[in-house]
């Protein structure tokens, strides 16, 4: 594994996963002996190839996946299967996974009353969230009515109802306009949250997080800063990935120039 550094900023450690693994079935081994850490506060991008193990990752931190060995540490908590932890946020990739209520407001809400909260501390956590996000005045629509960006935007505001410290986007960006990406990209750069942002998205993995760790094949293959990893012309190709654009020295004048 090409290990350039850790994650080095001095804060102490949120997040703790040791030697984890996971099996779908006898034959199928999607995580294979995964370690890492992540400092308090860290916005940290994790790529690779499809089928890499990137979303079986996030499932287990959240508890949804059993692994078959190997811990999971959150605050010096360990992470249980199938136990709820509030203090954990999980963004599907497709948003449609996670508004389901005939309104956005209801489903900003269902988090924070299933946690049988006062209904005054629920309606604050509601208005807290949609306005964190940007989507207070979409509170009365209904979520299927709405545009990609849109619902982006909503299906974090019904996580961040919760109030988590750790925050894992599962493709944030994918399908999303050139505006709702940029409008996505300044809300993680605002975000206080412990951060794990999946994304096919090199430029934004890039420009948001300051450390990438890059999965193939169940195994963590490199760990470091992203610009540093991304940059690594030959380590990106062997794992089925390219230099983002912005990295790529433009030898060949643009037609303007010509």
């Amino acid at each position: 594994m090409t290990q350039l550094s850790d994650s080095g900023s001095g804060a102490r450690t949120h997040l703790d996963v040791r030697d984890l693994e996971v099996s779908y079935t006898e034959r199928v081994q999607v995580l294979r002996g995964v370690s890492f850490d992540v400092a308090e506060g860290e916005r940290v991008g994790v790529v690779g190839p499809n089928g890499a193990g990137k979303t079986t990752l996030f499932l287990a931190l959240s508890g949804v996946v059993t692994p078959a060995t190997g811990s999971i540490w959150i605050e010096g908590e360990a992470v249980l299967p199938g136990t709820f932890r509030e203090d954990v946020g999980l963004v599907f990739q497709n948003p449609d996974h996670q508004l389901f209520c005939p309104t956005v407001e209801e489903d900003v809400a269902f988090g924070p009353r299933n946690l049988s909260l006062a209904p005054d501390m629920v309606s604050a956590r509601v208005a807290a969230a949609m306005a964190e996000t940007g989507v207070t005045e979409l509170a009365d629509r209904v979520p299927h009515h709405l545009s990609g960006g849109e619902k982006r935007m909503c299906s974090i505001a019904t996580v961040l109802a919760l109030q988590p410290r750790l925050m894992i986007y599962d493709e944030p960006s994918a399908s999303l306009d050139i505006r709702s990406r940029r409008r996505l990209i300044k809300f993680l750069l605002a975000s206080p949250a412990t951060s794990l942002i999946a994304s096919h998205d090199l430029e934004l993995v890039l420009e948001i997080c300051p450390r990438t760790i890059v999965v193939d094949g169940g195994r963590i293959v490199a760990d470091g800063p992203s610009r540093e990893i991304m940059d690594d012309a030959a380590l990106m190709e062997r794992h089925g990935l390219e230099r983002p654009h912005s990295l790529v020295p433009h030898v060949v004048p643009h037609h303007h120039d010509l």
